[in-house]
């Protein structure tokens, strides 16, 4: 995702499922490399608002975000049995040079949104965040991605990898 390649993506998806069953359903998306299909990072909403995963299933590179406080009983469960939602991803990508050096520093920024599309075809926002992705912060779950690519830590390089956005969902039975 170099910074000439950077550009908002949205998509819809329909969620359905039976009313009879409580299952965990996610949507969201993840920055993947597309030359060796491996996650940089990933983000989700579960269709109950709340974080799901715990630690024994987290990934170095799994984000969950929560929709409303656990304690928010008007707002049990955002999906339903019957939703259409749209996810819109705005990265921006930075690169620059530490004063006059060759240095080069490179952040990702990423916007990502989840909106309730409404039978009027108007949206509602459910959850909004950003992150910057750089190696101050991330230097543990970057090495991790790059060892993965089978190439060494090239994040502060003048060619970082191919990044792509791609959404995804999670179902369970009955959805």
């Amino acid at each position: 995702m170099p910074e000439h390649g950077a550009r908002t993506v949205e998509w819809r998806v329909h969620m359905t499922r039976d009313a009879t069953t409580n299952p965990i359903d996610a949507c969201g998306f993840a920055l993947l490399d597309s030359t060796r299909s491996q996650i940089l990072l990933s983000y989700h909403w579960n269709s109950d608002g709340q974080l799901y995963e715990g630690d024994q299933y987290q990934t170095p590179w799994m984000r969950e975000r929560r929709v409303h406080d656990a304690d928010d009983e008007d707002n049990p469960d955002i999906f339903g049995t019957d939703a259409t939602l749209q996810i819109t991803v705005d990265p921006t990508w930075h690169q620059n040079r530490r004063g006059g050096s060759d240095q080069v520093v490179n952040t990702l920024v990423i916007f990502g949104y989840l909106y309730l599309v409404e039978s009027d075809g108007s949206l509602t926002g459910l959850s909004a965040f950003n992150y910057n992705v750089e190696r101050y912060y991330y230097s543990n779950q970057l090495d991790d991605f790059f060892r993965r690519c089978g190439v060494h830590n090239q994040w502060d390089g003048e060619n970082v990898c191919d990044l792509c956005v791609v959404p995804f969902v999670r179902l369970f039975e009955d959805s």
